[in-house]
């Protein structure tokens, strides 16, 4: 399950994507901004809650879990992924054109009793 929760930052940057083209910022550096207002620094307690598929092939935020065209079904959904955008000189800035951020991926979502696991992972976007 470690190697699959690793192997997540590919989804999640599509997902950071399709949150990027989402905010009606247009394209370049503006949406870059948007999309940096989504997601929480580092330095704050609250995160973007996404949600990552058995297979390790799909990541979704959270609130879009059940939306019939981009979610998840409930048995497939197995990774909670924590994410907050990093901060600093190897960060990159959303203004640069670059958004870097950490991710938590843990295991079992939702799935109490069940011992599991976490591994944290990062992963970039670009305009």
């Amino acid at each position: 399950m470690r190697a699959q929760a690793i192997q997540l930052v590919a989804p999640l940057e599509c997902e950071l994507a399709r949150m990027r083209e989402s905010t009606g910022a247009g394209q370049g550096l503006e949406a870059m901004r948007a999309l940096s207002q989504l997601i929480p620094s580092a330095g704050e307690q609250a995160t973007l809650r996404c949600v990552g598929s058995r297979d390790g092939l799909h990541v979704v935020c959270e609130a879009e879990c059940d939306n019939p065209t981009l979610g998840l079904p409930a048995n497939e959904r197995l990774y909670l992924l924590e994410v907050r955008r990093i901060e600093g000189a190897v960060s990159g800035d959303p203004g640069d054109g670059i958004l870097v951020v950490a991710a938590t991926v843990s295991w079992p979502y939702l799935e109490p009793g069940h011992p599991g696991g976490a591994v944290e992972v990062v992963a970039s976007i670009r305009p």
